[in-house]
């Protein structure tokens, strides 16, 4: 099936003339890598403590979104709360009705 997909894609990317955005490399693709990794190991984590039985469905569920948390180190504290409702809906929040 990815050998599929990859033809597939080299096949849409030759068709519609679509070429490299840059060049190959190692460091580029190890930084990447790395970057990736816990994205990577959430599967791993979910079926090998369920299959171990480390944990049930749902705790692995919840292992896996702190995983993802601390990966990508999300926090609003960093952020405009104010920016991000007005980039959610793309409008002015002054002009929400008040029904809450």
């Amino acid at each position: 099936m990815t050998a599929f997909m990859m033809g597939y894609v080299y096949y849409c990317a030759r068709r519609y003339g679509m070429g490299r955005d840059q060049a190959f490399s190692w460091r580029t693709l190890g930084t990447t890598f790395l970057a990736a990794f816990p994205a990577l190991l959430t599967p791993a984590i979910i079926i090998g403590g369920m299959t171990f039985g480390w944990f049930t469905p749902t705790e692995a569920a919840i292992a896996s979104l702190r995983l993802g948390d601390r990966a990508r180190h999300l926090s609003l504290s960093h952020a405009d709360a104010e920016a991000v409702l007005q980039g959610l809906d793309g409008h002015d929040r002054d002009d929400a009705p008040a029904c809450c």
